[in-house]
């Protein structure tokens, strides 16, 4: 049975009918001769009997010059092995594919793919190296030849081979291929039409390449068409895309080309075509989700075939194949089967036509290329995806935007398996429009037809005495051609006559019938195109032997045009009505026709070409005429040959129609009350020279006559006013046109009033208030016969505030209610508006109360505790408008605490001084916060002396010195008055405390017990009056006399001493200082400490705390001096001389002006008793000591000596 192969099928056989009458082609060494064209046509079923054998021939006609059409399909041709049942069995490399051309052989470029013999797989236990019914023997048409008979042989060592006719059913042209079965032939052809490169993943066609993802193996990312076939070579796709979305359980999956799983099947790279296969899945394939595909690309030399099965476990939401080329490739035009024509340049377009088109064709200056999709199996419901928009994001893509991008978008496709199929062509830049060629191509595959042979050498027919009759013959007249045909045998099976038009172009492949009379075989045509035709007869016996032979006639036109049946219809018409002339026009090679049209001013209206009505055989020019007159014009018809004719005619244009009043409107109608009422028509005249409108209102009062507009855009005339007054208005419209004809139409139309008022703008302001704050509610109420305005409000609790009329504000035509309100939470208004027709309307909205008022937070006052103590926080002091609701205390002891409660309790196990900050919050979520001190003391054997330091008004005062005397333990109160002196060893102390503008106050006898907390030792400071304080001036000139006195005598003795005793001085500057010495030492330094402190004290009292820190860093560095073990004696005299002078600089503090007056009685009191104590240092100084060391007392009399001075301080 004959098989035909449709590549594009997949991989099943798709069978066509076998009937078909094979065709031949070949060339006769006459015709060759003879220079003539060389081509051959028969058509002959051959029935041979050899020694029980039948061989069945079957050949399609076909002209050398027809064949041309075969040329040009780039689809492949596909034999398999179950068209030629002799050859299974037999080794794949015993077979060999051969043309016939020009009385030679030719081995043609062919490949054989074979099969898995189950499955039908390319790539699976496939090769076994012996041709099996499934396998596969490819080749393209171009390499096809012509007819070769059995007498020619490629080698008659094998005598069996199988013919292979090829037929384009579109123009039944034919060619031929031969399938040797031979096992001593050997490869001939060298030529290769595609190549496959897997390291690059790249196929390189003979005219195009095209490139895939090196990751994403599956995506197609280039496609470039070769210079040689066409194109430029630059790469103008983005990619191919797959993309697909599914709905499950809720949740949306989206599978990108990008995001799918790659794995490369296998490929096969031949010298006709490569198959490659690839696999792949989505990345996160579920139980509830599993997408899977298999895209098998059969790529020949300019033309390849994408194959997609795709099995999915649930239906798809969409699904879209699509192309996207480069922003680079544009600009380019976008074609299809819809009639869509589109430039793609990046800017957004709108298709004509939805539709899934046949065919679709990109084409500019770098390549075109044409798709025929199949997409019906997928399924669903499938429209066309187009989108040139370079602003678009698409997803995944290499090239941002979308540049025409096309394809097939489907939703609701169902799961299981379904197929996708399509085709690509690649042809050279700029191929306008012919999608439908290629189209035709995909509708109209190859046919083959597939018949064994076996050698014979049987003589062809003889072809004698060619005639055409009569030559040269007129066109559109009968040509005869004729010819005697004989044949050894007279087995004649058959006889055709090819004809070729002057153009080289096929006019048909006639059968030729046989005259009994004459013994010649005819065939009779009528033929229309000038210049020469040539013809080839061919003759076929039942032998399968053929012949053929040549000849050429001549059609001409000498003949001049005819025109008849001039039609003027009308001959008399109105003004811009419509004129049509036509006229029979007829000559066999017409060139066209054209009429020039003069009008009454004799101007020349224009010279158009007439067109062809095919159904009533005129020509025909219709156009519309605006000049009131007489008009004339000349037909002129010229034919191919410049024979040419004319016909002249004349018709009157006029104006006798009164204007024509059309679809008179009224909008709206009824209105409203001052709303816009538009009255618009349509007239039809060609000369209108005014139109009005006369109105009256609902009394018969007259509104006004106005003259009425013209929008060109809806061509109507129309008047838009508005109407105050509620009832029926008349209206009439008149119109005039510059003939003197006239019309006029009547009409009516309501106005009334049936709108409610229109509230808008609705606020309160503030739409949250705090208590007792003003809420301003206002509304924009508008309507042509307001009445009243109110505003009903109701409370949070739901109880009605009152229903309030609103007032209006006429700078801002708003209605507005103002109140204040004391519940919290949130009100509901309602406003209500309502006009003179008992229309009404409302519209509500709410406003909110609430508490802004923060709460006073009141953490109660400062402790004093030691380690181990528990103590009870009291925020009970707190406060709030309406009520607080927590209590939060923080502190950091180690980590972060929090307590939570007015009254919690918490035990301090750790000493410091812990800032402890309470938190209340209100009802409303206000807050505030408070802050106290805990002061813990370390459990250590010593105690803790404090107490408050008031005025006499019982004033708490700040800044309050208070020491324990004789020691260096001391305190300053704060700002509470509080003070608290730790670590001070266990015994009996008296307290003294001084304060600026206060007398100094002391309290005798205190008891400091180990590890325990003496409190209350509170003072009650009396302040120094004006009077007391009227010495104070004399007292810096006696301290400052009694300072210089004692440096004179200073340093009289010690320049003395040295003079006498410098030698021993510098002695003993080196040795270790005695036990008295070093007691001295320190008595001086308690000393020098005592009145450091004080100073620091009063200089911060008087000048302030920079100064202070000024003068303390200088005594500071004295103390480390005198402290330090290795300090000599002389460091010791140096280091007093340095305390006179900041005892200097402390006078020039003391000699500026007072700050608060009730201070300077501390001042004075603490000069004096800051001089003693440098007189102290100065007489207790180790001087003498250090020149008089047999004098040196007992340390232990010297510490008693010492603090009796301090007691008597």
């Amino acid at each position: 049975m004959a098989t035909t192969r449709i590549e594009g099928r997949r991989m099943g056989i798709h069978d066509r009918i076998p009937d078909i009458l094979p065709s031949l082609n070949s060339q006769n060494k006459q015709n060759e001769k003879s220079g003539l064209e060389k081509t051959l046509t028969l058509i002959t079923i051959l029935i041979l009997l050899f020694s029980h054998l039948t061989i069945i021939f079957s050949l399609t006609s076909m002209t050398n010059v027809a064949a041309q059409s075969i040329e040009q399909r780039v689809e492949p041709v596909i034999i398999l092995g179950s068209d030629i049942p002799v050859f299974i069995g037999i080794p794949v490399n015993d077979i060999w594919v051969y043309a016939y051309s020009n009385d030679e052989w030719e081995q043609i470029p062919f490949q054989i793919d074979e099969r898995n013999d189950i499955n039908g797989s390319y790539f699976f236990d496939a090769v076994d190296g012996v041709f099996d019914d499934n396998d596969e023997i490819v080749f393209m048409p171009s390499d096809a030849g012509q007819f070769a008979s059995t007498t020619s042989w490629v080698s008659f060592t094998e005598l069996d081979r199988y013919a292979v006719t090829i037929t384009d059913p579109i123009d039944s042209s034919s060619k031929f291929v031969y399938v040797y079965n031979s096992s001593s032939l050997t490869q001939t052809f060298t030529k290769d039409n595609v190549d496959y490169n897997h390291i690059h993943h790249r196929v390189i066609g003979n005219d195009y390449t095209i490139e895939f993802d090196n990751d994403k193996i599956g995506i197609i990312d280039k496609i470039k068409i070769d210079p040689l076939a066409g194109g430029d070579g630059e790469d103008i796709l983005d990619r191919l895309k797959f993309r697909i979305q599914k709905t499950i359980e809720l949740s949306t999956y989206q599978c990108y080309e990008d995001e799918f799983l790659y794995d490369l099947i296998g490929y096969k790279d031949g010298p006709v075509r490569v198959i490659r296969q690839t696999a792949q899945r989505n990345e996160n394939d579920t139980e509830y989700y599993d997408f899977r595909m298999i895209t098998t690309l059969f790529c020949y030399k300019s033309y390849l075939t994408i194959d997609q099965s795709i099995n999915t476990n649930t239906s798809s939401d969409w699904v879209r194949i699509s192309f996207d080329f480069l922003s680079s490739s544009s600009p380019m035009t976008y074609y299809d089967s819809n009639n869509n024509y589109l430039i793609i340049d990046g800017e957004l377009d709108t298709l004509g036509s939805t539709a899934v088109p046949t065919w679709t064709e990109i084409t500019g200056t770098h390549a075109t290329i044409i798709t025929l999709g199949n997409f019906s199996k997928l399924g669903g419901t499938q429209s066309l995806y187009y989108n040139d928009n370079f602003n678009s994001d698409d997803g995944p893509e290499s090239d941002y935007g979308e540049y025409g991008n096309n394809g097939m978008f489907a939703t609701d496709s169902p799961d299981g398996i379904s197929n996708v199929y399509f085709s690509i062509y690649f042809l050279s830049a700029y191929k306008e429009n012919i999608g439908t060629i290629y189209a035709n191509y995909g509708n109209n595959p190859l046919e083959t037809n597939i018949s064994a042979q076996s050698a014979d050498p049987s003589p062809p027919p003889q072809i004698l005495d060619l005639t055409a009759i009569p030559y040269p013959q007129e066109a559109g007249g009968y040509v005869n051609i004729s010819a005697t045909i004989e044949d050894n045998l007279g087995k004649l099976s058959g006889s055709w006559v090819d004809v070729t038009d002057p153009n080289g172009l096929p006019v048909g492949n006639f059968s030729l019938s046989y005259d009994s009379n004459t013994n010649r075989y005819y065939n009779k045509q009528i033929y229309s195109v000038l210049g020469t035709y040539n013809f080839v007869i061919y003759a076929a016996d039942t032998s399968g032997n053929w012949n053929s032979n040549s000849g050429q006639f001549v059609i001409q036109d000498t003949t001049l045009p005819i025109i008849s049946d001039v039609l003027i219809l009308p001959d008399q018409q109105e003004s811009n009505d419509y004129v049509n002339i036509s006229a029979i026009v007829t000559d066999m090679g017409l060139e066209g026709v054209w009429i020039e049209i003069i009008d009454p001013d004799e101007i020349i209206v224009g010279n158009f070409s007439m067109s062809y009505d095919a159904y009533s055989n005129r020509y025909f020019y219709k156009q519309t005429y605006e000049i009131v007159g007489v008009y004339k014009f000349n037909i002129w018809v010229f034919d191919h040959s410049n024979n040419w004719n004319s016909s002249s005619g004349q018709f009157i244009i006029q104006d006798t129609i009164s204007p024509v009043i059309k679809d008179l409107k009224t909008i709206p109608d009824p209105q409203e009350i001052d709303g816009n009422v538009n009255i618009s028509l349509i007239i039809e005249d060609s000369y209108l020279d005014g139109i009005w409108v006369d109105i009256k209102d609902p009394n018969g009062f007259s509104v006004g006559n106005y003259s009425m507009l013209y929008e060109s855009t809806i061509k109507r005339y129309y008047w838009v006013d508005e109407y105050s007054v509620i009832g029926t208005y008349q209206f009439t419209i008149w119109v005039v046109d510059q003939s003197g004809n006239w019309n006029s139409s009547s009409g009516q139309f309501l106005i009334q009033d049936t709108k409610p008022p229109i509230i808008t703008d609705v606020s309160s302001n503030p739409e949250t208030q705090g208590i007792g704050g003003l809420v301003n509610i206002s509304a924009l109420v508008v309507d042509a016969q307001l009445d009243k305005v109110w505003v009903h409000i109701t409370d949070p609790n739901g109880k009605s505030v009152g229903n309030f009329s609103m007032v209006l504000d006429g700078i801002i035509n708003t209605y507005y209610y103002t109140q204040t309100y004391a519940t919290v939470g949130n009100y509901i208004f309602i406003i209500w508006a309502y006009d003179l027709n008992d229309n009404w309307n409302s519209s509500s909205s709410i406003f909110t109360i609430s508490d802004n008022i923060a709460p006073n937070a009141n953490a109660g006052s400062d402790k004093n505790v030691i380690e181990g103590s528990s103590v009870t926080f009291n925020g009970k002091g707190s406060t709030d408008n309406i009520g607080i609701i927590n209590y939060t205390w923080s502190f950091t002891d180690v980590t972060i605490k929090i307590l939570y409660g007015a009254n919690p309790t918490y035990t301090f196990n750790n000493p410091g001084n812990f800032e402890i900050v309470l938190k209340v919050i209100d009802e409303a979520g206000n807050w505030n916060t408070d802050r106290i001190w805990i002061n813990v003391s370390e459990l250590i054997m010593t105690g803790l002396i404090s107490g408050v330091v008031r005025d006499g008004n019982g004033n708490p005062i700040k800044g309050a010195a208070v020491i324990v005397v004789g020691t260096p333990y001391q305190a300053t109160t704060n700002e509470t008055g509080f003070y608290i002196i730790s670590n001070v060893p266990a015994g009996t102390y008296n307290l003294t405390v001084t304060g600026r503008g206060y007398k100094t106050d002391t309290i005798f006898g205190v008891e400091v017990i180990e590890a325990q907390y003496t409190q209350d030792q509170d003072f009650i400071m009396k302040e120094i009056t004006e009077e007391e304080g009227e010495g104070f001036p004399w007292i810096i000139p006696i301290i400052i006399a009694i300072v210089f006195v004692l440096l004179f005598l200073f340093f009289t003795v010690l320049r003395k001493e040295k003079r006498e005793e410098k030698i021993a001085i510098d002695e003993r500057l080196f040795e270790e200082p005695s036990e008295s010495m070093i007691a001295t030492k320190e008595a001086q330094e308690q000393h020098i400490g005592e009145s450091l402190r004080r100073a620091v004290e009063h200089t911060t009292a008087v000048q302030g705390y920079d100064a202070t820190i000024e003068l303390a860093e200088s005594m500071e560095e004295i103390v480390n001096k005198l402290e330090s073990p290795s300090a000599s004696m002389e460091e010791a005299v140096a280091s007093s001389l340095e305390m006179l002078d900041i005892e200097k600089e402390l006078e020039e503090l003391l000699r500026e002006p007072l700050k608060p007056e009730e201070h300077k009685n501390a001042l004075e009191d603490e000069l004096e008793a800051l001089s003693q104590e440098l007189d102290k240092i100065l007489n207790e100084s180790d001087i003498e000591e250090e020149f008089e060391p047999e004098e040196e007392p007992k340390t232990e009399n010297r510490k008693k000596s010492d603090t009796e001075e301090y007691e008597e301080e």
